[in-house]
């Protein structure tokens, strides 16, 4: 899955052109239909191993949460298990890698056994083991992954690379079996803000996506020039405020609404905030003072 790079011709020679207008995560990680399409990677041969009941173990740890699920072929989760790390993150106002990578390490035995136990299942029970590879904080992916190595070397099953945005498109059909390809996404997930059609598994159409920056950094640097704790998320904490605050106190633009294409872009937005908030009197250079 890790072909074409960001920012890079498929011979692997940067051009500044592939640097300008193109949306964040493009052909990141092989994703879109630049590279991940055509990847024999992305074209699961699925033997006939797989037809009929089986279950996997699932493992996460892209980022702040570690978690696990057993799940069955038909979509069911017959067990599940997550650590948070809120709290931990919250007085430095956003993700600190280190120490959720220590968070994962402590964690991710007793996600898996507490997955496994809730599912009434033993490792050697499963048929299968995947856990995400990225796109997420390398540190933090890598205790995932080693944790699903050893299951699927110990017990001999299969060992499943998931794509982290891939996975968040087919949640949905897990979710609803009604739903059929294709199908239109729009997916906000950390950096990556994307409008794309999932043509099958494997194979997707990207419509637009995020140019400068992600929806969540907007929201978190928004939230700290306000002097809000952002240990939850600035969207979440603005989206608190916002419910029972005034629509029309402040009018802000709608970005490239008269550009024609899906692309989209939130530093506008961002730098809207801060002359707002400097028109109201708000001191960004001790932006507690904003809280109020």
């Amino acid at each position: 899955l890790l072909s074409t790079a960001r920012g890079a011709t498929a011979e692997g020679s940067p051009t500044r052109d592939a640097k300008v207008g193109q949306p964040k995560g493009l052909s990141e990680y092989g994703w879109g239909e630049t590279a991940y399409a055509q990847s024999s990677a992305s074209q699961p041969q699925m033997g006939r191993q797989w037809e009929g009941d089986f279950c996997v173990l699932g493992i996460e740890t892209s980022c702040d949460d570690t978690a696990a699920a057993i799940v069955h072929s038909n979509g069911t989760i017959l067990g599940e298990s997550k650590r948070t790390q809120d709290e931990l993150h919250a007085k430095w106002g956003g993700v600190v890698p280190g120490l959720a990578r220590d968070a994962h390490q402590e964690a991710i035995e007793q996600v898996v056994e507490e997955a496994l136990s809730n599912a009434g299942l033993a490792p050697k029970d499963v048929d299968a083991v995947a856990v995400t590879m990225g796109p997420g904080l390398e540190i933090c992916l890598r205790v995932g992954f080693q944790k699903a190595r050893d299951i699927a070397l110990t017990f001999e099953r299969p060992f499943v690379s998931v794509h982290h945005l891939e996975a968040h498109v087919l949640t949905v059909r897990q979710s609803d079996p009604s739903i059929k390809f294709p199908f239109l996404v729009l997916l906000v997930s950390g950096g990556h803000c994307q409008l794309l059609v999932a043509v099958a598994v494997g194979e997707y159409k990207m419509l637009g996506g995020t140019l400068d920056d992600s929806l969540g950094e907007a929201y978190d640097k928004s939230a700290r020039m306000l002097g809000l704790d952002v240990g939850g998320g600035g969207g979440q904490v603005l989206e608190t405020l916002a419910k029972a605050g005034d629509p029309l106190a402040v009018k802000f633009g709608v970005p490239m609404k008269t550009r024609k294409d899906c692309h989209f872009s939130f530093a506008g937005l961002k730098t809207a905030v801060r002359l707002a908030i400097q028109k109201a009197g708000g001191n960004l250079t001790a932006p507690l003072a904003n809280s109020s």
